[in-house]
């Protein structure tokens, strides 16, 4: 995150580009190709997104749910609420792969500077992962956490088009979810040790969002619950749902005793602090990413303080810990061209990630629940209860749009 020259002035690689976000996507193709063929609503994209955007386009954008703000997922389904219904799970599908290439696509800008950034794109749709971040609009605010990731590495935008671009993605990024308020601080850091007006306004605007959202979290919180978090069951989970989950298949991660657990997180918090202690290049970027793992880690915690338990199943919230993995496997990708001991650790343990997901390849599948059948009645305006994925959801349709 210090002020250097990111080679700006280079060209873009745009062949490499191109043909790692084509692959990205092929990879997500090949892991749930039914999203492909036949996009469904999952989850809040029928009974909070679309029935929002339906009653009220514009005013639905601002609207909380679950204590937040999510603009990112609320201006795509403003944009898609004139559409046919029949095509809305396509573009809302289609606006979640939309995010996935932009994502690839900037890891190669110059700006960002990272090496091996075929490898950071790769890593995104090939982490270990129960895959429930993908194929919606409800889990996008993940991506656009990856990408205030990028923008926190990124190098000063030197045009007005790339001053533009920062300052609308901070905005947008800074109200979607709650991640801004935990990045805000390094947004700061930021500003601070680069000195530069861009790094400053990219800073105000995501400090301002992360102003706005916690007023929104406090307005929604429930009565403080019995706190059965312990520093035991801390250390534990950080080692079962960040390590372990990365290099063994679930059902042997469920079934790990605490004490392997919290071996793994023991083990796990010395490599980071290894990998963020060496000195060379990238450090200001490898402390930033640790940082970032570590705090949306303790949020999570945080989040599940009152319920820790239920966080003993690898399956039980992985999207949570989605953008932690990757962060993880990032820093392990910035390692590869330090010393050597470190060098081969990290691969091993990345190669290990790969085997991994090999092993469990295929994401969960979801089902044809025939929503040109809904859609036909909700052209209607029928009032009628449409299933959804996963299993058991469903949301109420009724046009009772104000006149």
């Amino acid at each position: 995150m210090q002020p250097t020259d990111k080679g700006t002035a280079a060209a873009y690689p745009l062949k490499p580009a191109l043909a790692t976000t084509a692959a990205a996507l092929l990879i997500l193709f090949m892991r749930r190709p039914e999203c492909f063929r036949q996009p469904q609503f999952f989850a809040e994209d029928g009974p909070v997104f679309f029935m929002g955007a339906h009653r009220d386009p514009l005013g639905s954008i601002l609207a909380p749910y679950a204590g937040y703000l999510h603009v990112a997922g609320r201006l795509v389904a403003s944009a898609c609420s004139g559409l046919d219904p029949l095509w809305v799970p396509t573009a809302y599908f289609a606006a979640c792969m939309a995010a996935v290439a932009a994502l690839c696509l900037c890891l190669f800008s110059r700006r960002v500077g990272l090496p091996r950034p075929a490898l950071l794109a790769l890593v995104i749709v090939l982490i270990p992962h129960t895959g429930e971040v993908f194929d919606n609009l409800t889990n996008l605010q993940w991506m656009v956490a990856l990408g205030l990731i990028v923008l926190l590495v990124a190098g000063d935008p030197s045009s007005p088009a790339q001053w533009s671009v920062d300052l609308a993605f901070a905005l947008v990024a800074s109200l979607s979810g709650v991640f801004s308020v935990l990045l805000a601080p390094l947004f700061a850091i930021r500003a601070f040790l680069r000195g530069t007006r861009p790094a400053a306004a990219v800073a105000c605007v995501v400090c301002a969002g992360a102003a706005v959202q916690p007023r929104e979290i406090l307005g929604d919180a429930a009565a403080p619950a019995a706190n059965t978090l312990t520093a035991f069951l801390t250390l534990s989970t950080f080692g079962q749902r960040v390590w372990m989950s990365l290099l063994a298949p679930p059902h042997a991660v469920d079934a790990s005793p605490l004490w392997l657990r919290a071996c793994f997180g023991i083990a796990g918090a010395a490599v980071l602090l290894a990998l963020c202690l060496r000195s060379g290049a990238l450090r200001a970027e490898r402390i930033g990413l640790a940082a970032v793992l570590l705090l949306i880690v303790a949020a999570s915690l945080f989040r599940f303080r009152d319920s820790i338990e239920s966080l003993g199943r690898v399956e039980n919230g992985d999207r949570y810990f989605f953008v932690p993995k990757v962060a993880l496997a990032w820093l392990l990708a910035a390692q590869l061209g330090g010393a050597l001991p470190l060098r081969r650790l990290s691969l091993a343990l990345l190669a290990a990630m790969a085997l991994n997901t090999c092993l469990a390849f295929r994401y969960e599948r979801w089902s044809d629940l025939n929503w040109a059948y809904w859609a036909d009645r909700i052209d209607q305006g029928e009032r009628v209860v449409v299933p959804i994925n996963p299993p058991g959801f469903s949301f109420v349709y009724d046009d009772d749009r104000p006149p």
